[in-house]
Protein backbone atom coordinates (compact mmCIF):
# COMPACT_ATOMS: atom_id res chain seq x y z
CA UNK A 1 0.00 0.00 0.00
CA UNK A 2 2.86 2.36 0.78
CA UNK A 3 4.41 1.78 -2.64
CA UNK A 4 1.08 2.49 -4.39
CA UNK A 5 0.59 5.61 -2.31
CA UNK A 6 4.09 6.88 -3.18
CA UNK A 7 3.50 6.22 -6.88
CA UNK A 8 0.22 8.13 -6.73
CA UNK A 9 1.90 11.03 -4.96
CA UNK A 10 4.67 11.08 -7.56
CA UNK A 11 2.10 11.09 -10.37
CA UNK A 12 0.21 13.95 -8.76
CA UNK A 13 3.40 15.93 -8.28
CA UNK A 14 4.36 15.39 -11.92
CA UNK A 15 0.94 16.53 -13.12
CA UNK A 16 0.97 19.63 -10.94
CA UNK A 17 4.47 20.62 -12.12
CA UNK A 18 3.47 20.15 -15.75
CA UNK A 19 0.32 22.19 -15.26
CA UNK A 20 2.30 24.95 -13.54
CA UNK A 21 4.96 25.09 -16.29
CA UNK A 22 2.51 25.26 -19.18
CA UNK A 23 0.44 27.93 -17.41
CA UNK A 24 3.61 30.01 -16.89
CA UNK A 25 4.55 29.80 -20.58
CA UNK A 26 1.05 30.80 -21.73
CA UNK A 27 0.78 33.56 -19.11
CA UNK A 28 4.10 35.12 -20.17
CA UNK A 29 2.91 35.49 -23.76
CA UNK A 30 -0.33 37.10 -22.62
CA UNK A 31 1.37 39.44 -20.15
CA UNK A 32 3.76 40.61 -22.88
CA UNK A 33 0.79 41.38 -25.13
CA UNK A 34 -1.10 43.21 -22.37
CA UNK A 35 1.96 45.28 -21.45
CA UNK A 36 2.60 46.23 -25.06
CA UNK A 37 -1.01 47.33 -25.57
CA UNK A 38 -0.98 49.48 -22.44
CA UNK A 39 2.19 51.16 -23.68
CA UNK A 40 0.60 52.25 -26.96
CA UNK A 41 0.64 56.05 -27.11
CA UNK A 42 -1.98 56.46 -29.85
CA UNK A 43 -4.83 54.63 -31.57
CA UNK A 44 -2.51 53.94 -34.52
CA UNK A 45 0.10 52.35 -32.24
CA UNK A 46 -2.60 50.39 -30.41
CA UNK A 47 -3.90 48.71 -33.56
CA UNK A 48 -0.35 48.23 -34.83
CA UNK A 49 0.46 46.21 -31.71
CA UNK A 50 -2.64 44.12 -32.30
CA UNK A 51 -1.63 43.64 -35.94
CA UNK A 52 1.79 42.42 -34.75
CA UNK A 53 -0.04 39.61 -32.93
CA UNK A 54 -1.08 38.03 -36.23
CA UNK A 55 1.57 36.02 -38.12
CA UNK A 56 -0.27 36.41 -41.44
CA UNK A 57 0.67 40.10 -41.37
CA UNK A 58 4.32 39.06 -41.75
CA UNK A 59 3.48 37.49 -45.13
CA UNK A 60 2.42 39.02 -48.45
CA UNK A 61 -1.11 37.60 -48.12
CA UNK A 62 -4.04 39.93 -47.47
CA UNK A 63 -6.93 38.04 -45.93
CA UNK A 64 -10.23 39.80 -46.48
CA UNK A 65 -12.18 36.61 -45.85
CA UNK A 66 -12.29 36.60 -42.06
CA UNK A 67 -16.00 35.84 -42.33
CA UNK A 68 -15.08 32.29 -43.36
CA UNK A 69 -12.17 31.86 -41.00
CA UNK A 70 -10.42 34.46 -38.90
CA UNK A 71 -6.77 34.31 -37.94
CA UNK A 72 -5.49 33.27 -34.51
CA UNK A 73 -3.20 35.73 -32.70
CA UNK A 74 0.18 34.67 -31.31
CA UNK A 75 -1.16 34.26 -27.78
CA UNK A 76 -3.60 31.63 -29.07
CA UNK A 77 -1.12 30.06 -31.50
CA UNK A 78 1.52 29.66 -28.79
CA UNK A 79 -1.05 28.21 -26.41
CA UNK A 80 -2.11 25.69 -29.06
CA UNK A 81 1.48 24.66 -29.79
CA UNK A 82 2.43 24.36 -26.14
CA UNK A 83 -0.64 22.39 -25.08
CA UNK A 84 -0.35 20.17 -28.15
CA UNK A 85 3.24 19.34 -27.20
CA UNK A 86 2.19 18.63 -23.63
CA UNK A 87 -0.59 16.33 -24.78
CA UNK A 88 1.83 14.45 -27.03
CA UNK A 89 4.30 13.97 -24.16
CA UNK A 90 1.78 12.59 -21.69
CA UNK A 91 0.09 9.18 -21.49
CA UNK A 92 -3.39 9.13 -23.07
CA UNK A 93 -6.16 11.14 -21.38
CA UNK A 94 -4.03 12.44 -18.49
CA UNK A 95 -3.93 15.91 -20.04
CA UNK A 96 -7.66 15.82 -20.60
CA UNK A 97 -8.11 15.10 -16.89
CA UNK A 98 -5.74 17.92 -15.98
CA UNK A 99 -7.50 20.41 -18.24
CA UNK A 100 -11.04 19.58 -17.10
CA UNK A 101 -11.19 22.44 -14.61
CA UNK A 102 -9.86 24.95 -17.15
CA UNK A 103 -12.29 23.74 -19.80
CA UNK A 104 -15.20 24.25 -17.40
CA UNK A 105 -13.93 27.75 -16.63
CA UNK A 106 -13.73 28.46 -20.36
CA UNK A 107 -17.34 27.37 -20.82
CA UNK A 108 -18.45 29.50 -17.90
CA UNK A 109 -16.78 32.60 -19.37
CA UNK A 110 -18.21 31.91 -22.83
CA UNK A 111 -21.66 31.49 -21.27
CA UNK A 112 -21.31 34.87 -19.53
CA UNK A 113 -20.18 36.45 -22.79
CA UNK A 114 -23.39 35.52 -24.64
CA UNK A 115 -25.68 35.61 -21.61
CA UNK A 116 -26.63 31.95 -21.13
CA UNK A 117 -26.23 29.28 -18.47
CA UNK A 118 -23.08 27.18 -18.81
CA UNK A 119 -25.11 24.01 -18.21
CA UNK A 120 -26.59 24.37 -21.70
CA UNK A 121 -23.33 25.09 -23.52
CA UNK A 122 -21.09 22.55 -25.29
CA UNK A 123 -17.88 22.88 -27.31
CA UNK A 124 -18.09 21.75 -30.94
CA UNK A 125 -15.87 22.16 -33.99
CA UNK A 126 -17.86 24.93 -35.71
CA UNK A 127 -21.30 26.39 -36.38
CA UNK A 128 -22.07 23.89 -39.12
CA UNK A 129 -21.50 20.92 -36.83
CA UNK A 130 -23.59 22.54 -34.09
CA UNK A 131 -26.44 23.18 -36.53
CA UNK A 132 -26.24 19.63 -37.88
CA UNK A 133 -26.47 18.12 -34.40
CA UNK A 134 -29.34 20.38 -33.40
CA UNK A 135 -31.36 19.94 -36.58
CA UNK A 136 -30.79 16.18 -36.62
CA UNK A 137 -31.53 15.86 -32.90
CA UNK A 138 -34.64 18.04 -32.60
CA UNK A 139 -37.74 15.87 -32.20
CA UNK A 140 -40.45 17.45 -34.37
CA UNK A 141 -44.02 16.32 -35.13
CA UNK A 142 -44.43 14.59 -38.48
CA UNK A 143 -45.96 16.64 -41.28
CA UNK A 144 -45.30 19.87 -39.41
CA UNK A 145 -43.75 22.96 -41.00
CA UNK A 146 -40.21 24.27 -40.70
CA UNK A 147 -39.62 27.91 -41.62
CA UNK A 148 -36.32 29.19 -43.04
CA UNK A 149 -35.26 31.91 -45.49
CA UNK A 150 -33.28 32.41 -48.68
CA UNK A 151 -30.57 34.24 -46.72
CA UNK A 152 -29.94 31.32 -44.34
CA UNK A 153 -26.71 29.34 -44.65
CA UNK A 154 -26.98 26.72 -47.39
CA UNK A 155 -25.61 23.84 -45.28
CA UNK A 156 -28.17 24.52 -42.55
CA UNK A 157 -30.91 24.47 -45.18
CA UNK A 158 -29.45 21.23 -46.58
CA UNK A 159 -29.74 19.68 -43.11
CA UNK A 160 -33.38 20.74 -42.93
CA UNK A 161 -34.04 19.19 -46.34
CA UNK A 162 -32.51 15.88 -45.24
CA UNK A 163 -34.59 15.92 -42.08
CA UNK A 164 -37.73 16.68 -44.07
CA UNK A 165 -37.19 13.55 -46.18
CA UNK A 166 -36.85 11.37 -43.08
CA UNK A 167 -39.50 13.08 -40.95
CA UNK A 168 -42.13 14.17 -43.44
CA UNK A 169 -41.59 17.85 -42.67
CA UNK A 170 -42.63 20.66 -44.98
CA UNK A 171 -40.06 23.40 -45.55
CA UNK A 172 -41.53 26.86 -45.95
CA UNK A 173 -38.95 29.31 -47.29
CA UNK A 174 -39.18 33.08 -46.97
CA UNK A 175 -37.76 35.21 -49.79
CA UNK A 176 -36.39 38.55 -48.57
CA UNK A 177 -34.44 41.17 -50.49
CA UNK A 178 -31.89 42.48 -48.00
CA UNK A 179 -31.25 45.04 -46.66
CA UNK A 180 -34.80 45.49 -45.40
CA UNK A 181 -36.44 47.26 -42.47
CA UNK A 182 -37.15 45.26 -39.30
CA UNK A 183 -40.92 45.77 -39.55
CA UNK A 184 -41.02 44.24 -43.03
CA UNK A 185 -38.85 41.31 -41.92
CA UNK A 186 -41.01 40.65 -38.86
CA UNK A 187 -44.16 40.83 -41.00
CA UNK A 188 -42.74 38.28 -43.48
CA UNK A 189 -41.97 35.80 -40.71
CA UNK A 190 -45.33 36.42 -39.03
CA UNK A 191 -47.11 35.50 -42.27
CA UNK A 192 -45.03 32.32 -42.61
CA UNK A 193 -45.37 31.03 -39.05
CA UNK A 194 -48.70 29.36 -38.32
CA UNK A 195 -50.08 26.84 -35.83
CA UNK A 196 -48.60 23.92 -37.77
CA UNK A 197 -45.07 25.35 -37.59
CA UNK A 198 -42.74 23.38 -35.31
CA UNK A 199 -39.34 25.04 -35.94
CA UNK A 200 -37.99 28.36 -37.19
CA UNK A 201 -34.38 28.72 -38.34
CA UNK A 202 -33.09 32.27 -37.91
CA UNK A 203 -29.75 33.74 -38.91
CA UNK A 204 -28.70 36.40 -36.40
CA UNK A 205 -26.33 38.12 -38.85
CA UNK A 206 -26.54 36.97 -42.45
CA UNK A 207 -23.34 35.54 -43.88
CA UNK A 208 -23.64 37.39 -47.22
CA UNK A 209 -24.66 40.95 -46.31
CA UNK A 210 -24.07 41.11 -42.57
CA UNK A 211 -27.72 42.01 -42.00
CA UNK A 212 -28.79 41.77 -38.35
CA UNK A 213 -32.17 40.14 -37.94
CA UNK A 214 -34.77 41.06 -35.26
CA UNK A 215 -34.34 37.74 -33.43
CA UNK A 216 -36.19 38.60 -30.22
CA UNK A 217 -39.33 39.80 -32.01
CA UNK A 218 -39.49 36.83 -34.39
CA UNK A 219 -38.87 34.42 -31.52
CA UNK A 220 -41.87 35.83 -29.66
CA UNK A 221 -44.05 35.24 -32.71
CA UNK A 222 -42.76 31.67 -33.10
CA UNK A 223 -43.30 30.81 -29.43
CA UNK A 224 -46.86 32.16 -29.56
CA UNK A 225 -47.51 29.58 -32.27
CA UNK A 226 -45.79 26.81 -30.32
CA UNK A 227 -42.70 26.66 -32.57
CA UNK A 228 -39.10 26.30 -31.42
CA UNK A 229 -36.38 28.70 -32.59
CA UNK A 230 -32.87 27.76 -33.72
CA UNK A 231 -30.46 30.66 -34.16
CA UNK A 232 -27.44 30.50 -36.46
CA UNK A 233 -25.01 32.86 -34.72
CA UNK A 234 -21.93 32.10 -36.81
CA UNK A 235 -21.07 35.80 -37.25
CA UNK A 236 -22.00 36.96 -33.75
CA UNK A 237 -19.51 35.96 -31.08
CA UNK A 238 -16.40 38.10 -31.00
CA UNK A 239 -17.99 40.44 -33.57
CA UNK A 240 -20.65 42.34 -31.66
CA UNK A 241 -22.25 42.22 -28.21
CA UNK A 242 -25.41 40.11 -28.07
CA UNK A 243 -27.41 38.35 -25.38
CA UNK A 244 -28.86 34.97 -26.27
CA UNK A 245 -30.95 34.85 -23.10
CA UNK A 246 -32.55 38.14 -24.11
CA UNK A 247 -33.36 36.67 -27.52
CA UNK A 248 -35.09 33.79 -25.68
CA UNK A 249 -34.33 31.37 -28.52
CA UNK A 250 -34.32 27.64 -27.79
CA UNK A 251 -31.08 26.72 -29.57
CA UNK A 252 -28.01 28.65 -30.69
CA UNK A 253 -24.91 27.74 -32.70
CA UNK A 254 -21.72 29.71 -33.35
CA UNK A 255 -18.03 29.46 -34.29
CA UNK A 256 -15.06 30.60 -32.24
CA UNK A 257 -12.64 30.60 -35.18
CA UNK A 258 -14.21 33.52 -37.09
CA UNK A 259 -14.53 36.91 -35.37
CA UNK A 260 -13.57 35.54 -31.95
CA UNK A 261 -10.07 34.69 -33.26
CA UNK A 262 -10.13 31.38 -31.40
CA UNK A 263 -8.47 28.08 -32.35
CA UNK A 264 -9.44 26.81 -35.78
CA UNK A 265 -11.98 24.05 -35.37
CA UNK A 266 -13.78 25.37 -32.30
CA UNK A 267 -17.43 26.30 -31.93
CA UNK A 268 -20.36 26.35 -29.53
CA UNK A 269 -23.73 24.70 -29.23
CA UNK A 270 -26.35 26.02 -26.79
CA UNK A 271 -29.61 24.43 -25.71
CA UNK A 272 -32.04 26.11 -23.34
CA UNK A 273 -32.36 24.09 -20.15
CA UNK A 274 -36.07 23.37 -20.71
CA UNK A 275 -35.26 21.97 -24.16
CA UNK A 276 -32.30 19.74 -23.28
CA UNK A 277 -34.30 16.51 -23.19
CA UNK A 278 -35.95 17.41 -26.51
CA UNK A 279 -32.65 17.03 -28.37
CA UNK A 280 -31.29 13.60 -29.12
CA UNK A 281 -27.53 13.45 -28.73
CA UNK A 282 -25.06 11.36 -30.75
CA UNK A 283 -25.96 7.68 -30.95
CA UNK A 284 -22.85 6.86 -28.91
CA UNK A 285 -24.15 8.82 -25.92
CA UNK A 286 -25.19 7.07 -22.74
CA UNK A 287 -28.98 6.87 -22.67
CA UNK A 288 -28.91 8.17 -19.08
CA UNK A 289 -27.49 11.53 -20.23
CA UNK A 290 -30.68 12.54 -22.06
CA UNK A 291 -31.30 15.56 -19.84
CA UNK A 292 -27.66 16.70 -19.73
CA UNK A 293 -25.28 18.36 -22.17
CA UNK A 294 -22.90 15.49 -21.38
CA UNK A 295 -24.57 13.58 -24.22
CA UNK A 296 -22.57 15.75 -26.63
CA UNK A 297 -19.26 14.71 -25.08
CA UNK A 298 -19.38 11.13 -26.39
CA UNK A 299 -16.98 11.86 -29.23
CA UNK A 300 -14.03 9.63 -28.46
CA UNK A 301 -10.44 10.82 -28.65
CA UNK A 302 -9.96 14.30 -30.08
CA UNK A 303 -7.63 17.29 -29.93
CA UNK A 304 -8.32 18.23 -26.31
CA UNK A 305 -5.66 20.95 -26.50
CA UNK A 306 -7.92 22.93 -28.86
CA UNK A 307 -10.61 23.14 -26.18
CA UNK A 308 -8.02 24.05 -23.54
CA UNK A 309 -6.56 26.80 -25.76
CA UNK A 310 -9.86 28.66 -25.81
CA UNK A 311 -8.59 30.17 -22.55
CA UNK A 312 -6.04 32.22 -24.51
CA UNK A 313 -8.67 33.42 -26.98
CA UNK A 314 -10.90 34.51 -24.11
CA UNK A 315 -8.06 36.51 -22.57
CA UNK A 316 -7.25 38.09 -25.95
CA UNK A 317 -10.85 39.23 -26.45
CA UNK A 318 -11.16 40.43 -22.86
CA UNK A 319 -8.05 42.57 -23.30
CA UNK A 320 -9.33 44.31 -26.44
CA UNK A 321 -13.08 44.25 -25.74
CA UNK A 322 -15.84 43.15 -28.11
CA UNK A 323 -17.20 46.70 -28.50
CA UNK A 324 -13.73 47.93 -29.42
CA UNK A 325 -13.37 45.16 -32.01
CA UNK A 326 -16.76 45.99 -33.50
CA UNK A 327 -15.91 49.68 -33.84
CA UNK A 328 -12.60 48.83 -35.52
CA UNK A 329 -14.26 46.45 -37.99
CA UNK A 330 -16.99 48.99 -38.75
CA UNK A 331 -14.38 51.66 -39.42
CA UNK A 332 -12.46 49.42 -41.84
CA UNK A 333 -15.70 48.45 -43.55
CA UNK A 334 -16.77 52.06 -43.96
CA UNK A 335 -13.38 53.04 -45.39
CA UNK A 336 -13.28 50.61 -48.30
CA UNK A 337 -17.01 50.79 -49.09
CA UNK A 338 -16.94 54.61 -49.35
CA UNK A 339 -14.01 54.40 -51.77
CA UNK A 340 -15.56 51.59 -53.81
CA UNK A 341 -18.91 53.32 -54.32
CA UNK A 342 -17.13 56.17 -56.15
CA UNK A 343 -16.19 53.82 -59.01
CA UNK A 344 -18.42 53.33 -62.07
CA UNK A 345 -20.11 49.97 -62.29
CA UNK A 346 -19.22 49.00 -58.72
CA UNK A 347 -22.10 47.95 -56.46
CA UNK A 348 -21.77 47.79 -52.69
CA UNK A 349 -24.25 46.40 -50.19
CA UNK A 350 -23.52 47.50 -46.65
CA UNK A 351 -26.25 46.89 -44.11
CA UNK A 352 -26.79 48.92 -40.97
CA UNK A 353 -24.72 47.66 -38.01
CA UNK A 354 -23.03 45.01 -40.19
CA UNK A 355 -19.65 45.42 -38.50
CA UNK A 356 -16.99 43.91 -40.74
CA UNK A 357 -19.25 42.45 -43.47
CA UNK A 358 -20.19 43.99 -46.82
CA UNK A 359 -20.90 42.84 -50.39
CA UNK A 360 -19.18 43.95 -53.57
CA UNK A 361 -20.00 43.32 -57.22
CA UNK A 362 -18.92 44.80 -60.56
CA UNK A 363 -21.21 44.94 -63.56
CA UNK A 364 -20.24 42.27 -66.07
CA UNK A 365 -18.27 40.07 -63.66
CA UNK A 366 -19.29 36.99 -61.72
CA UNK A 367 -18.22 36.71 -58.11
CA UNK A 368 -15.89 33.79 -58.83
CA UNK A 369 -14.16 35.70 -61.67
CA UNK A 370 -13.57 38.68 -59.40
CA UNK A 371 -12.33 36.44 -56.61
CA UNK A 372 -9.74 34.88 -58.91
CA UNK A 373 -8.56 38.28 -60.16
CA UNK A 374 -7.92 39.46 -56.60
CA UNK A 375 -6.26 36.16 -55.74
CA UNK A 376 -3.69 36.74 -58.50
CA UNK A 377 -2.44 39.63 -56.36
CA UNK A 378 -2.67 37.64 -53.11
CA UNK A 379 -5.85 39.29 -51.92
CA UNK A 380 -8.23 36.66 -50.57
CA UNK A 381 -11.98 37.28 -50.61
CA UNK A 382 -15.10 35.13 -50.62
CA UNK A 383 -17.39 34.58 -53.59
CA UNK A 384 -20.99 34.24 -52.43
CA UNK A 385 -24.05 33.51 -54.51
CA UNK A 386 -27.78 33.44 -54.19
CA UNK A 387 -29.34 30.69 -56.29
CA UNK A 388 -32.77 32.20 -55.77
CA UNK A 389 -31.63 35.54 -57.18
CA UNK A 390 -29.21 33.98 -59.71
CA UNK A 391 -26.41 36.40 -58.91
CA UNK A 392 -23.02 36.26 -57.26
CA UNK A 393 -20.90 38.81 -55.44
CA UNK A 394 -17.83 39.13 -53.28
CA UNK A 395 -18.09 39.23 -49.52
CA UNK A 396 -15.36 41.45 -48.08
CA UNK A 397 -14.56 40.86 -44.42
CA UNK A 398 -11.44 42.51 -42.95
CA UNK A 399 -10.08 41.42 -39.57
CA UNK A 400 -9.08 43.57 -36.62
CA UNK A 401 -5.47 43.15 -37.75
CA UNK A 402 -6.23 44.61 -41.21
CA UNK A 403 -4.82 48.11 -41.68
CA UNK A 404 -5.60 50.91 -44.11
CA UNK A 405 -2.56 50.08 -46.26
CA UNK A 406 -4.09 46.64 -46.86
CA UNK A 407 -7.38 48.25 -47.85
CA UNK A 408 -5.65 50.80 -50.09
CA UNK A 409 -3.96 47.93 -51.93
CA UNK A 410 -7.36 46.24 -52.28
CA UNK A 411 -8.90 49.49 -53.58
CA UNK A 412 -6.05 49.97 -56.10
CA UNK A 413 -6.65 46.48 -57.47
CA UNK A 414 -10.37 47.13 -57.59
CA UNK A 415 -9.74 50.26 -59.68
CA UNK A 416 -7.55 48.29 -62.12
CA UNK A 417 -10.27 45.66 -62.60
CA UNK A 418 -12.87 48.37 -63.24
CA UNK A 419 -10.63 50.08 -65.85
CA UNK A 420 -9.93 46.78 -67.62
CA UNK A 421 -13.63 46.06 -68.28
Amino acid sequence: MNIIFRLQQRKMGYMQRRKFLESIIIAQSLITFQTTLKGASSSTDYWLEIRNQFPICKTDHINLNNGSCGMTPLVVEESLFQLSKEMNRTPPYIKNEMWKEQMETNLSKLADLIGVEASGLSITRNTTESLQWLIDGIMLPKNSIVVCANHDYSLAVNALKCKSVNSGLEIRKIDLELPLGSEDIISAYKNAIDDNCSLVLLTAMTHREGHRMPIKEITEIAHEKGAKVLVDGAHCIGHYDHNVRDWNCDYYATSLHKWFNGPHGSGLLYIKESEMDQIEGPLAADINTKTSKKKFEYLGTRAFYIEASIQAALSFNEEIGIKNKYLRLSSLNQYWTENATKMDGVNVTRCKDSGGIALLSIDGFSGSTLRDKFKENKIYVKSVSSKAKKKSSLRITPGIYTNYDDLNYFIENLEKIVKER
